[in-house]
């Protein structure tokens, strides 16, 4: 389905299946030179009248936490604690 290429990105607007507005906001903002960029997060939040789709898409993937607690925490009231496997 993918031919060889760098990233997923490289092929995004082939699997795209969305209007034509979508495709031109995809389309400007791989346009865009490249930015050394501190704050993901801001920097599209900056730009959701510019890349309103992408944005919204950009903003609801690098909001997710990056840590989780161990999963011995996470179920250390449900289960009780044994060696036994």
């Amino acid at each position: 389905m993918f031919s060889k290429a760098n990233n997923f990105f490289d092929n995004l607007l082939d699997v795209m299946t969305s209007s034509q507005d979508d495709h031109n906001e995809l389309n400007r903002y791989l346009a865009t030179d490249v930015e050394d960029v501190k704050d993901g997060l801001m920097w599209w939040y900056e730009r959701c009248a510019t890349f309103p789709r992408l944005s919204y898409m950009a903003q609801d993937y690098l909001s997710i936490s990056g840590k989780c607690p161990s999963i011995s925490v996470i179920f250390a009231d449900i289960l009780p604690l044994s060696n036994n496997c």
